[in-house]
């Protein structure tokens, strides 16, 4: 083989290294470009997140403390307290009416769909669907709401957070629930 033709072979077979380095080098710096830029931006979506949480977790509380929903509140936790009351007591009391007036009102205007307002005893004693009012959410859920605490919860299916859920009900999709205490003007946790 001619001089020259080993020079072009040997030429040809550098750049080819060369080409194929350059590639490699080019493709891991994007990728490393390209993975700092989507940590920066997932990291910016969960304090955005956090903010929203945050934000929603206020509104609750100022929502709870309102004079006329606590002053609602009261009135049905008062009646289902009652020795041997049933829930259509509680559910049919003229307290209900305007307390889910009010807090659908107040809670479409957030985005929410529906609310549950919740006695130690861990009866729904009103809520907007009429369906949910009577029924019992699992016990461990709410004792830190009962503490003082304001909770933010992730989705997850109506059935999972009822017991004895009914075989038809109104949110058939998973909702998040803020939760928040409703207290007297003693400071008194009723809801």
């Amino acid at each position: 083989m001619p001089a020259w033709a080993t020079g072009v072979l040997l030429v040809s077979v550098v750049l080819l290294a060369l080409g194929y380095w350059t590639y490699n080098a080019v493709a891991s710096s994007l990728r490393e470009l390209r993975a700092a830029a989507l940590g920066s931006m997932l990291e910016a979506e969960v304090r955005t997140l956090g903010l929203w949480i945050e934000n929603h977790k206020t509104d609750i509380r100022r929502v709870a403390r309102d004079p006329q929903v606590r002053d609602a509140v009261e009135a049905l936790v008062k009646i289902a307290a009652r020795p041997g009351v049933d829930a259509d007591d509680y559910c049919n009391a003229p307290a209900r009416r305007p307390l889910v007036a009010q807090l659908t009102t107040l809670l479409e205007e957030q985005g929410a769909v529906t609310f549950n307002a919740i006695d130690r005893s861990q009866r729904i004693i009103a809520s907007r669907f009429r369906e949910y009012c009577g029924l019992r959410v699992k016990g461990a859920d709410f004792e830190p709401v009962f503490r003082g605490e304001t909770r933010f919860l992730p989705p997850y299916a109506e059935r999972e957070r009822l017991e004895r859920a009914p075989q038809k009900l109104p949110l058939e999709r998973p909702v998040l629930w803020i939760e928040t205490p409703v207290r007297l003007a003693s400071e008194e946790i009723i809801a």
